[in-house]
């Protein structure tokens, strides 16, 4: 490997053009960043080779591997999970084969034609964002079309501008949901579309409806996947109206998903990841464990029950409940997290605090570790928070305790 590129950032043109010049070669690595994630504990993992830092990024010092590491085949992106498998961010490394695999897998269940333009709520450091966005159509050689920075307001009204009538849009529920309000509040009326690919959180049936009749996207379809799929798992094809929520679709042709109930199921196929790095190893899977709850009906759809760790899926968002409560208690605040629904986000954070602090105190010391803004109203105080038998905080009496959030 003859370079491996580090970024971090959002959308924009020099990562656009990053992106395009790593996926056109063969011997170059590109790893795409979170905002709070801190790539040197992983990279010495990677082939020693020149590093290069993009975008947010300062040059860091990392390590030489402890002995060299043969890699099956040759990893050219990189993207970081919240953790949702093991509690940890880990490094998810594909190939191109890998890619490929589950793009044309998920372009044959979409099952639609005429698109000529892709518009990508998600940014490129998210999964859904990266390959489903910049590199299918990088693929496909469809114009790709974003917002700039952060998400915000002007990314509805970037949405707003794209009239291509065979335009896909990409989301999770809660853009979808914002560029609703945003049309509605300004005024505004969507041009026609013809589908687009809703995923990252669970999708209800009146939100699928919406897409529909009020943004006007002729063919909706849901998509569902994870970072070491590559990134598809399943999807429900355009215009094929789901009949509860949390239908997630038909399983992608060449998978295989061993649903293990309690401990949600295990993934084979030729788009599991290349590599897997956390900051003490490296593993080349055959099959990967996601900790998501699925069943499958009569007809083959799978469902969406919700994630059997701890981990809040906020808008498509990932962040670990432990990883919260760990962070606060840096900062001497004993809490306890909890994912609540939420009709707009699919989940938010719920807390159930020992008295002490302000809900802004609580919410500073959050925002500066994961660059989010939580609510205040979902925050509740108790003098003292209930333990179990092993002198362990008690979640259950801890959810009890939070009464009529």
């Amino acid at each position: 490997m003859r370079k491996v590129h580090l970024w971090k950032g959002y959308h924009g043109v020099k990562i656009r053009d990053l992106i395009a010049r790593v996926w056109s070669r063969d011997d170059e690595l590109l790893i795409l960043c979170p905002p709070q994630i801190d790539p040197t504990p992983f990279l010495h993992f990677l082939p020693p080779t020149e590093r290069l830092w993009h975008g947010e990024l300062q040059p860091g010092l990392v390590s030489e591997p402890l002995a060299p590491v043969v890699y099956p085949s040759v990893p050219v992106l990189g993207l970081f999970t919240s953790g949702t498998t093991s509690g940890k961010p880990e490094l998810v490394l594909y190939s191109k084969a890998n890619i490929r695999s589950s793009l044309a897998a998920i372009l044959k269940i979409l099952n639609v034609q005429g698109i000529d333009s892709v518009f990508c709520y998600p940014q490129p450091f998210h999964t859904f964002g990266l390959l489903l966005g910049y590199i299918l159509a990088l693929e496909e050689g469809w114009p790709l079309l974003t917002g700039e920075g952060r998400y915000s307001g002007a990314h509805h009204e970037q949405r707003r501008r794209a009239t291509q009538p065979g335009l896909m849009t990409l989301g999770t529920p809660t853009h979808f949901e914002d560029l609703k309000c945003y049309v509605q509040m300004n005024g505004e009326e969507l041009a026609p579309s013809l589908t687009c690919i809703v995923g990252g959180a669970k999708v209800t049936v009146s939100l699928w409806e919406r897409l529909r009749e009020q943004l006007k996207i002729a063919l909706p379809s849901i998509g569902y996947g994870a970072t070491q799929a590559s990134p598809g798992v399943a999807h429900l094809p355009a215009g094929h109206a789901p009949v509860e929520d949390g239908e997630i679709g038909f399983p992608l042709p060449g998978l295989v998903i061993n649903l293990i109930p309690g401990r949600g199921y295990e993934l084979r196929g030729p788009s599991v990841c290349l590599a897997v790095i956390t900051a003490s190893g490296i593993e080349f899977p055959q099959k990967i464990l996601i900790s998501d709850e699925l069943s499958r009906r009569a007809d083959g759809v799978l469902i969406f029950n919700g994630r059997s760790d701890f981990v809040l899926n906020r808008g498509g968002e990932k962040f670990s409940l432990e990883a919260i409560e760990a962070v606060l208690l840096q900062h001497g605040i004993v809490a306890l997290a909890f994912s609540l629904s939420d009709p707009r986000l699919g989940q938010d954070l719920a807390l159930l605090v020992e008295e002490g602090p302000s809900p802004e105190t609580i919410l500073q010391v959050l925002q500066q570790k994961f660059l989010t803004r939580f609510s205040s109203s979902l925050i509740r105080f108790n003098p003292r928070l209930p333990v179990n038998s092993n002198c362990k905080l008690d979640r259950q009496a801890g959810q009890a305790l939070l009464g009529c959030i």
